[in-house]
């Protein structure tokens, strides 16, 4: 498995994220630049790629899972800020860490709002709540990237 260290170091291109990932080209560029990828360099400039780090990766990953459960990238990027601290907290410590990502519904004064945040059990916590196994994610993505756990 590879140490915390590891995941932050830019390791594959956007092209080759979507091809080992199935996540469209145009998905990765537009997840970078409405942040809901944390890159390293967002706009690298002319002729020269953008970088995925493992945890890029799960990152746009998750997005992804979500986009195709029905929500949309303008929704994602609202939430992004508080889905890069859950999955980096996750990436902590994932053999201990609370595996699911959970979205829901609530209300406040300003009207109605999507809270994130993790839990141990994929139990929805009200009606339309949403939860994306980060563990499994977690696991696909280096199996997709070939790297072996030892």
């Amino acid at each position: 498995m590879p140490n915390k260290m590891n995941y932050n170091l830019p390791i594959l291109t956007a092209r080759e994220v979507s091809e080992r990932f199935e996540i469209p080209l145009r998905a990765l560029k537009q997840y970078a630049e409405l942040g809901i990828v944390n890159l390293a360099k967002p706009r690298p400039g002319i002729g020269t790629a953008r970088r995925f780090s493992i945890t890029n990766i799960v990152q746009a990953y998750t997005a992804w899972h979500l986009q195709i459960m029905g929500v949309n990238q303008k929704k994602i990027s609202t939430l992004q800020k508080d889905m890069i601290y859950e999955i980096n907290q996750f990436l902590d410590n994932v053999e201990t860490n609370n595996r699911h990502l959970m979205l829901w519904p609530s209300y406040t004064d300003y009207g109605p709002q999507v809270d994130v945040g993790r839990s141990d059990t994929p139990k929805p916590l009200f009606i339309g709540s949403v939860a994306i196994n980060l563990r499994t994610l977690y696991e696909t993505v280096l199996e997709k990237l070939e790297w072996s756990e030892q």
